[in-house]
C-alpha cells in the first residue's frame, strides 16, 4: 500500500514518534509511506533523525485550499491508497481529498473531550475509519457523539521488543549522571507539558527523601510548543532546593539505557494520556512501573500484579509507591516479571509456544460444543476467548522447563501428561462488548494459588465472572 501520513503538530512527541516509527517499518517491509509535516517544525527535525521518509509543506490553518490541492497532487502523483490525520487541522485540510475519493482514516491520540458537534460531525462523515489509541476513546466517540463502533478500530501504543529487551549496561547511563551501581533511581519519561505531570513528581521526590536520603530522580524529554515548560520544572526543583537529586537530561535517543538504569518508571499522567509508549518500554525493559489511572493504563496495570497503580495528581499516592518498590524489592521484581511478560509472548516462558498464524485445534466432539458456550453468555452479552487449545508435546515440555510445577503444569513425563495434548482441554475466558477482557481472578498463564479452580476472591464482579463462565462451559 502507499500510505500518506499528515502531521500539522510543530511540536515532538509519543504520538509523533510513534508514527514515525510506524512509516519506517512500512517502508521496510514493501509498502510505500511519507509524512508530511511543516518545514522548520522539531517533527521535520526529529523525524529526519529517525531517518523517515520526509514531504515539507506549510500547514498553516484548517480550511487551506491551496495545501488541500498540493497533498492532492502528491496523492495523484504516487499513486496513494490512503491518508492518515491525526488532529483536527489535518483532518480539515485532508477532508477534501476524502470528498475526492481518497479514504481517510483519523487517529484519535488523546482522551481530551471532542469538544463541539461541529468536530464531532467529521469524525463519524469526513472520515472512512477512526483509530483510537486507547478503549476509553472509542466509548467516549460511540456514547457522546453517536459515532458508529463499527467505524473504530482500537490500536494501542507498540515497542520494537529487541530494542528494549533486557539485559542491558545498567551502568552506562548512571556513570554518565554521575550516579553508582546501588543508588536507587526512580524515572519519568516523556515529553514535559502540564498533563503529563511532571510537577507532581517534584512535589513528591520531598516525601521520598525524607525516609531515604540517597534516592534519585531523574526526568527524560523537554517542553513540548513552548520549550520554557521544561524551566518551569526545572525552577520548582530549584525553589524545592533539589538540584541535586532531580536530575534532568533533556531528550534522549538511548532510552533503553536510561530504562535499563533505573529501579523503576514512574507515569505521573493527570489526564489526556491515552495510550502511553512509555508504559511499553518500561515492560519490555523489565521495570517496575508506577502509573496514574489516565487512558488505557488501568486496562493493562493491574495493580501488585505488574505494577502500582496511583490516583492522578496525588504526590502521597506516588510517594508512598515509589517507597513500597524500594522496601519491597520482591513486589518490585514480581511486577517487573509480569509486565515484561505482557510486553513479551503472553506466557510463562516468555517465549512464543506456537508458530505465528498457528490455529488453536481442539477435537471435534469439544468443538461442537463451544457454539452453545457462545449462545449461552451472548445473552448476558458476553462472549467466550480461547487462550490455548491443542498443545503439542514439545511446548508442554517448554512450558514444563520453565513452570515445573505440578499443581499449574502437567509434567509430560508422567502418566498421561497435559489433556491440551489430547486436544480435550482449552484455557478460557471472557470478553465483553468491547472485546475486552472481563476481570477474572487471574490472567492468562498466571501459576499462583489464585489460578486454582475453586477460587474466585473477594471481589463479588470476579466472583459474578467466574460463576457465569463455569456455568457456560458446564451447560454444554
Amino acid at each position: 500500500m502507499n500510505i500518506l501520513y499528515v502531521e500539522s503538530s510543530r511540536s515532538w512527541g509519543g504520538q509523533e514518534y510513534r508514527t514515525c516509527l510506524e512509516i519506517n517499518w512500512l517502508n521496510a517491509h514493501g509498502h510505500q509511506a511519507w509524512l508530511v509535516c511543516n518545514p522548520g517544525s522539531q517533527v521535520h527535525y526529529k523525524a529526519s533523525e529517525l531517518g523517515t521518509r520526509l514531504v515539507t509543506m506549510p500547514l498553516r490553518r484548517r480550511i487551506d485550499p491551496l495545501c488541500s490541492w498540493r497533498l492532492w497532487r502528491f496523492c495523484r502523483q504516487n499513486q496513494v491508497d490512503l491518508l492518515k490525520a491525526y488532529s483536527s487541522k489535518d483532518h480539515w485540510i485532508c477532508l477534501p481529498l476524502y470528498l475526492c475519493g481518497i479514504p481517510l482514516s483519523r487517529a484519535r491520540c488523546i482522551t481530551d473531550p471532542i469538544g463541539s458537534k461541529g468536530r464531532a460531525f467529521v469524525f463519524k462523515h469526513g472520515c472512512s475509519q477512526i483509530v483510537a489509541d486507547a478503549s476509553v476513546i472509542r466509548r467516549h466517540l460511540v456514547a457522546e457523539h453517536g459515532v458508529d463502533p463499527a467505524k473504530i478500530e482500537v490500536i494501542g501504543s507498540a515497542v520494537d521488543l529487541e530494542k528494549f529487551k533486557p539485559p542491558r549496561n545498567r551502568a552506562k547511563f548512571r556513570r554518565e549522571i554521575g550516579l553508582g551501581d546501588n543508588t536507587p533511581l526512580i524515572g519519568n519519561v516523556g515529553m514535559i507539558r502540564p498533563d503529563k505531570g511532571q510537577l507532581i513528581l517534584v512535589g513528591a521526590a520531598p516525601l521520598v527523601l525524607q525516609k531515604r536520603p540517597d534516592v534519585r530522580f531523574v526526568i527524560v524529554g523537554q517542553g513540548t510548543g513552548i520549550l520554557k515548560r521544561g524551566i518551569n520544572v526545572r525552577n520548582a526543583i530549584d525553589r524545592a532546593g533539589l538540584a541535586d537529586k532531580i536530575i534532568m537530561v533533556g531528550y534522549r535517543w538511548d532510552t533503553p539505557n536510561v530504562y535499563a538504569a533505573c529501579d523503576m518508571i514512574v507515569i505521573v499522567s493527570l489526564r489526556t494520556e491515552a495510550s502511553p509508549i512509555v508504559l511499553r518500554e518500561a515492560f519490555a525493559s523489565g521495570r517496575p512501573v508506577i502509573a496514574t489511572k489516565v487512558g488505557d493504563i488501568p486496562e493493562i496495570l493491574r495493580d501488585r500484579e505488574n505494577g502500582l497503580l496511583i490516583e492522578p495528581g496525588d504526590t502521597q499516592a506516588l510517594a508512598n509507591a515509589i517507597m513500597e518498590f524500594i522496601t519491597d524489592p520482591n513486589l518490585a521484581a514480581y511486577c517487573a516479571a509480569n509486565g515484561l511478560r505482557y510486553a513479551t509472548e503472553q506466557n510463562v516462558t516468555v517465549h512464543a509456544l506456537y508458530a505465528r498464524g498457528a490455529k488453536a485445534l481442539i477435537l471435534p466432539s469439544v468443538a461442537q460444543q463451544l457454539p452453545g458456550v457462545q449462545k449461552y453468555l451472548h445473552q448476558f452479552r458476553y462472549r467466550l476467548k480461547i487462550w490455548d487449545a491443542y498443545r503439542p508435546k514439545e511446548a508442554q515440555e517448554l512450558l514444563w522447563k520453565y513452570a515445573a510445577k505440578d499443581q499449574y503444569v502437567a509434567n509430560p513425563e508422567k502418566g498421561f501428561g497435559s489433556m491440551h495434548s489430547y486436544g480435550v482441554s482449552v484455557d478460557a475466558t471472557m470478553v465483553d462488548d468491547w472485546s475486552q477482557d472481563v476481570t477474572m481472578p487471574t490472567r492468562f498463564d498466571e501459576f499462583t494459588p489464585q489460578a486454582m479452580m475453586g477460587y474466585a476472591g473477594r471481589d463479588p464482579s470476579v466472583k459474578q465472572h467466574l460463576t457465569l463462565l463455569q456455568l457456560a462451559m458446564a451447560h454444554n
